[in-house]
């Protein structure tokens, strides 16, 4: 990490300290409730992660909207030994605390001189997706932390480290198993078996151990029925998602709500995320740290296309890799090119911008509109450009 790196990094957390300090983070408080619904913060965590921690630890049947692991109960259920306020309140510090890495690790990102790394600063703060996942208690970032750590130990030849990292991140969100193809990619079959290996310690060994049989089958009954009934009922008609699907059967109204054209928009999703993994393959059998990058941005971009439960927080990866672009972009030699690339990566910063939320009215034209899903999309074709720039260059 540069010089430059840090003092941005220590300016930004001294202004955070003042802003802060001045009306006790009212103001914050506000800004962060306008930018999605509920007038409270940590919504997820105070309404699924520590009442699921709760009923564990009285015995009680597993609640509404918890759809993850007993492993993630697991490492809830400490919170449950402490009252709301306390239990909150070191959940927000953590969050706090994983999101200066995050910050930090995206100002590492490619060159370092100052006004680079003071346009990465830039791209994050002004990230819907992160301060959503902020807003809400939800571990989006620490998912792409550990996702840029799987390609990172890959590409270093640490596949041990690779593997285990694999295996937590699937064991916290199960459509992390999108990055298990990376092993593939580099060929590294016996990493692979042993992050499945380690899949299977997590999500199954460990908590019948540490919880028992019956009790292991009962929250993952109760985790899948939650699931199956939120996905035929409130999950399609939400704002909030960004899946293609839900995203045009809210713009284009009825044209795409009948079970043929969803079902062909389903897989024109499918389609476009196997050209994600085919573009990522090809950037993963590289060697150097920019590609496996490359091939992060590439898999994390086929997200909306085929995780039906794209909420806006799950996008905390599109300031990665606008950053990726933008590093690429400032070494673009193409006499043209620059200018449509500038203006397409502008155009995907806009629209994943909270500002642009504030200034649409609120978030619930901002999401009805699908602009991270946009975001996406356009980060997308910009990374397929390159791709065929780099193809005509050979």
């Amino acid at each position: 990490m540069s010089r430059v790196s840090n003092l941005i990094t220590l300016l930004l957390l001294l202004l955070f300290g003042v802003v802060w300090s001045m009306d006790q983070g009212a103001y914050l408080q506000r800004l962060l409730i306008e930018l999605d619904q509920y007038n409270y913060l940590l919504g997820d965590f105070r309404n699924v992660y520590y009442p699921a921690a709760q009923a564990f630890a009285s015995g009680a049947r597993p609640v509404e909207g918890f759809f993850y692991s007993p492993f993630f109960l697991m490492l809830v259920v400490p919170f449950a030994r402490l009252p709301y306020e306390q239990a909150a309140l070191v959940w927000g510090l953590g969050q706090l605390i994983i999101g200066v890495i995050f910050f930090r690790f995206c100002l590492s990102l490619g060159g370092q001189s100052m006004r680079l790394v003071w346009l990465r600063a830039l791209v994050v703060l002004i990230s819907m997706p992160v301060l959503s996942c902020l807003r809400w208690g939800q571990v989006s970032i620490l998912l792409a932390l550990l996702a840029a750590a799987v390609v990172t130990s890959l590409e270093q030849g640490r596949v041990v480290l690779a593997a285990a990292c694999t295996a937590l991140l699937i064991s916290l969100k199960y459509y992390g198993a999108m990055f298990v193809p990376l092993f593939a990619f580099r060929r590294a079959w016996r990493a692979m078996v042993l992050a499945l290996a380690l899949v299977l310690v997590f999500l199954v060994l460990l908590p019948i151990v540490a919880l028992g049989p019956a009790t292991v089958m009962l929250w993952y009954a109760a985790a899948l029925d939650g699931l199956a009934l939120a996905q035929s009922t409130w999950i399609s008609e939400h704002i909030n998602s960004q899946y293609l699907v839900h995203v045009l059967g809210r713009v284009g109204g009825a044209m795409f709500l009948s079970p043929g054209p969803k079902f062909c928009v389903a897989l024109l999703g499918v389609f476009v995320a196997l050209v994600c993994y085919r573009c990522a393959a090809t950037k993963a059998r590289q060697t150097s740290r920019s590609d496996m990058l490359e091939s992060f941005c590439l898999i994390s971009l086929a997200t909306p296309f085929i995780v039906s439960t794209s909420w806006p927080h799950y996008f905390v990866y599109l300031p990665i890799c606008q950053i990726v672009v933008l590093d690429k972009l400032s070494k673009l030699e193409h006499a043209r090119s620059p200018y449509l690339l500038a203006f397409g990566l502008g155009l995907s910063i806009a629209f994943s911008a909270w500002p642009i939320c504030l200034l649409l009215g609120g978030w619930q034209r901002y999401n009805g509109a699908g602009l991270l899903l946009l975001s996406n999309l356009v980060l997308l074709g910009l990374f397929l450009f390159w791709e065929e720039l780099s193809v005509e260059r050979k």
